[in-house]
C-alpha cells in the first residue's frame, strides 16, 4: 500500500514538464503585468491584495531564470502540477481507506492477495484518471502557464477538500485533534490568496454534520482550530503593513482600518456580485454545465456521472460533501457578473475529477471478477481516453512562444514620443505597461496614466507624487475632486453631478496644462463614459492613442516597430479581450487613413490601410475602404 503513494508524486513530475514545456515566455494579459511586479516589489495588488500569493510569488522572483515574469509564472506552474498531485492523493486515499475498512470481508490466501494486488492497480488507474482530468482541464491548463492567482487558488481548495475527506472523518481522537487544527490554519492561510475560499464554509458545515459523530470534544476541538485559523488569516496583515512603508504598487493606499476593511473585502468590486435575475441564473448555470463538457472534455464527464451515481450508493458521506463544493462553487461563480469568470469554475473541475477517477474505478470494478483479459484491455481504454483532453485542449492552453502581451505593451509604449503623457481607458494596458516600465525598465520616460482609476482618490494622491509635474498647477482642481469624491467612497450621501464635473475639471484640467510641456494623448476611451473629457480638444488619431491639439496636423506619427508573429500564431489571439485589443489597433489605423485622407495625404491613407489589414486580415470593411482608396487613381487635394 505505501509504495502506491508514490503516484502522486509521480503524477506531480508528469504534471510539471508539461506546464513548463508549455509555459508563456514573458507577461500576459489581464493581470499579469500587475501580479508580476507586484510580486517583485513586495507592492499590494487590487483587491482582494493576495498578501499570501505576494509573498509566495516573491520567493520565485529571486530564481535564477529568465525574466520576472517568467519566473511568476513558473509559480503557475509548480501550484497547478501540485494540484495534479494532490487529486491524485485525494482518489487513492480514499479508495485505499475504503478498501482497509472492508479488509476483513471474505477470501483468505493466495487468492485473496491477488485480488488485492489486482485491485491496488485500479486505485492507481483511478487516482491517474482523476489527476489527468483535472492536468489537461482547459482552464487549469491555461493558468499554470500564465501568472494568476487562481493555481494557488485550486491548489488550495484541492488540499482543503482532501482534508475534508480524509482528515476530518479521524476526529479528535488521537492525532486527529492535530489534522483538524493543521485544517484550520490552512483554511485561514487560504484567505491572504483569494476570497473565492470563502465558499468553503457550507462545505466545512456539511462535513461537520456528517462527521459529528467521530468528535469526543468537539466544542473544544473547534474553538481552538479558530484560533488557529485566525493565525492563518494574520497573513492579510501584510496589506496595512506593507503599504506603511509606501511600496510602488500601493493599490487602495489600504493603511486605515476602513481602506483596509474594504481592500481585503473587495468592496469596489461588490456591484457585479449577486446581481443577477432568475432568468440569467437559469441560462448560465445551463451554460456552465455545457462548458464542463468543453472544459474536462466528453470522457472526462460521462466517467465523471458514473463516478457520482455510484458514489451515492458506495459513500453517500463523501459524495454530499463533494456536491456541496460543487453547488457553493456554482452558485458564487454564477453570481458575479464579470467577463473573466472561467477561472472561478475551476473548484467544481476539481470535484468533476474526483468524481471521473471514481467513476473509472467503479468501471474496472465491476470488471474484477471476470479476468484479467477484460480487466486490462477496459484499463487501457480508460487511460487512453485521456489523450482526449489533451489533444484537444492543447491548441487553446499551450503559452508556448505566445509574446503577444509583450508585443503589444511595448508597441504602444513606442508609439509614443519621449515624455510623452498618455491618459487611456484599457486595464490591460496599464498592467503591462507598468510591468515593463517597472520591472524591465522600458519607456520609463512616459506617464502612463490610468483613467478610471483616476476616479478613485488613492490613485489620484499616488499620481500626484509619482508625475508631481505632471499635475503641476492643478492644486485646486485635484483638492476639489478628492474633497467631493470623499462622501462617495466613505458611504455617505453623495452629488453625482458634482463629482463628475469636479472629475472633468481636473482631468481636462491635466490635459490642457501639459499640452506647452509635452505632447498629451488619450485613447481606449469608453463610449458614454465620462463624455465631457477631451472635450473641445483636437484629437488626431496616431497608432495606438489620439493625440490632443497637436501642433501640427501634418505631424509624422512616432515610428515604432510591432512584432506581428500574432498573424501566423492565431492561437495567440485566444481570447475576447485580446481580440478586442487588436480590433481596436485596427480601427485606429482606420481612423489615421481617415484623417490622412481629409488632409490630402492621399499615399499615408492607403499606408493606414494596409496597416489596419496587418491586424484584421481579411476584413471585408477594410478591404472594401483600400479599394475605394486605390480606385482613386491620384493623390487627392486638400
Amino acid at each position: 500500500m505505501a509504495r502506491r503513494h508514490w503516484i502522486p508524486m509521480l503524477c506531480f513530475i508528469g504534471a510539471l514538464p508539461l506546464y513548463l514545456g508549455t509555459l508563456a515566455p514573458s507577461v500576459g494579459f489581464v493581470d499579469s503585468g500587475e501580479l508580476s511586479a507586484v510580486c517583485a516589489t513586495l507592492g499590494v495588488a487590487h483587491p482582494t491584495g493576495y498578501p499570501l500569493y505576494t509573498n509566495l510569488g516573491h520567493l520565485f522572483t529571486r530564481l535564477p531564470i529568465g525574466s520576472i515574469a517568467i519566473r511568476t509564472n513558473v509559480f503557475s506552474a509548480v501550484c497547478s502540477a501540485l494540484t495534479v498531485g494532490i487529486i491524485a492523493w485525494i482518489v487513492l486515499a480514499l479508495l485505499s481507506m475504503e478498501s482497509s475498512i472492508s479488509s476483513g470481508k471474505g477470501g483468505s490466501g493466495k487468492s485473496r492477495g491477488e485480488r488485492d494486488g489486482v485491485r491496488g492497480w485500479i486505485f492507481v488507474i483511478a487516482a491517474v484518471i482523476a489527476a489527468g482530468y483535472i492536468g489537461f482541464s482547459t482552464v487549469h491548463w491555461i493558468h499554470a502557464v500564465t501568472t494568476e492567482v487562481y493555481a494557488l487558488t485550486v491548489l488550495l481548495v484541492a488540499l482543503l477538500l482532501g482534508g475534508l475527506l480524509l482528515w476530518f472523518p479521524r476526529g479528535d481522537g488521537g492525532s486527529g485533534r492535530r489534522w483538524v487544527y493543521l485544517w484550520c490554519y490552512l483554511w485561514g492561510l487560504g484567505f491572504g490568496n483569494h476570497m473565492i475560499i470563502v465558499f468553503l464554509a457550507p462545505v466545512v458545515l456539511v462535513a461537520l454534520i456528517i462527521f459529528r459523530t467521530h468528535y469526543r470534544t468537539p466544542v473544544k476541538t473547534f474553538v481552538i482550530g479558530g484560533l488557529f485559523f485566525l493565525l492563518g488569516i494574520t497573513i492579510c496583515l501584510y496589506i496595512p503593513v506593507r503599504s506603511l512603508l509606501n511600496p510602488v504598487l500601493d493599490w487602495g493606499d489600504p493603511q486605515t482600518l476602513e481602506r483596509f476593511w474594504n481592500h481585503l473585502t473587495a468592496k469596489q468590486y461588490r456591484i457585479w456580485m449577486f446581481s443577477q435575475g432568475f432568468g440569467v441564473m437559469a441560462n448560465r448555470f445551463a451554460a456552465s454545465l455545457g462548458h464542463l463538457w468543453h472544459w474536462i472534455s466528453p470522457p472526462g464527464v460521462l466517467l465523471a456521472v458514473v463516478g457520482f451515481v455510484v458514489s451515492w450508493l458506495d459513500r453517500p458521506k463523501l459524495n454530499g460533501i463533494l456536491l456541496t463544493l460543487l453547488l457553493a462553487d456554482l452558485i458564487y461563480s454564477l453570481n458575479y457578473d464579470i467577463p473573466d469568470i472561467d477561472p472561478y469554475y475551476l473548484p467544481s473541475h476539481v470535484v468533476v475529477a474526483i468524481w471521473a477517477g471514481l467513476g473509472g474505478y467503479s468501471t474496472l470494478s465491476a470488471l474484477h471478477t471476470r479476468g484479467k483479459r477484460i480487466l486490462i484491455p477496459v484499463a487501457i481504454v480508460l487511460l487512453a481516453t485521456l489523450i482526449w483532453p489533451a489533444a484537444q485542449h492543447w491548441s487553446k492552453a499551450s503559452h508556448r512562444g505566445d509574446v503577444l502581451a509583450e508585443s503589444l505593451g511595448k508597441y504602444t509604449l513606442d508609439s509614443l514620443p519621449e515624455d510623452a503623457l498618455a491618459v487611456h481607458a484599457f486595464w490591460d494596458t496599464q498592467s503591462i505597461g507598468r510591468y515593463l516600465q517597472l520591472i524591465e525598465g522600458y519607456r520609463q520616460d512616459v506617464a502612463l496614466i490610468d483613467m478610471m482609476l483616476m476616479e478613485r482618490s488613492w490613485y489620484v494622491r499616488q499620481q500626484v507624487g509619482q508625475y508631481p509635474d505632471v499635475f503641476e498647477g492643478l492644486d485646486r482642481e485635484v483638492s476639489d475632486f478628492l474633497r467631493v469624491v470623499s462622501d462617495f467612497e466613505g458611504g455617505r450621501a453623495f452629488d453625482a453631478m458634482k463629482i463628475e464635473r469636479s472629475w472633468i475639471a481636473m482631468m481636462n484640467g491635466m490635459l490642457e496644462r501639459n499640452l506647452d510641456r509635452r505632447r498629451v494623448f488619450v485613447g481606449f476611451l469608453e463610449k458614454g463614459k465620462h463624455p465631457d473629457f477631451a472635450k473641445g480638444f483636437q484629437l488626431a488619431p496616431r497608432e495606438v492613442f489620439f493625440e490632443v491639439n497637436p501642433a501640427n496636423v501634418e505631424d509624422e506619427e512616432i515610428s515604432s516597430i510591432l512584432d506581428l508573429d500574432f498573424r501566423v500564431h492565431p492561437e495567440w489571439v485566444r481570447t475576447q479581450r485580446t481580440r478586442w485589443f487588436i480590433d481596436q489597433l485596427a480601427w485606429m489605423a482606420m481612423f489615421t487613413a481617415e484623417y490622412r485622407l481629409a488632409n490630402g495625404d492621399y499615399d499615408g491613407a492607403v499606408q493606414s490601410v494596409n496597416r489596419a489589414l496587418q491586424f484584421k486580415p481579411g476584413d471585408p470593411q477594410i478591404i472594401k475602404i483600400r479599394d475605394q482608396l486605390r480606385n482613386r487613381g491620384t493623390k487627392i487635394e486638400p
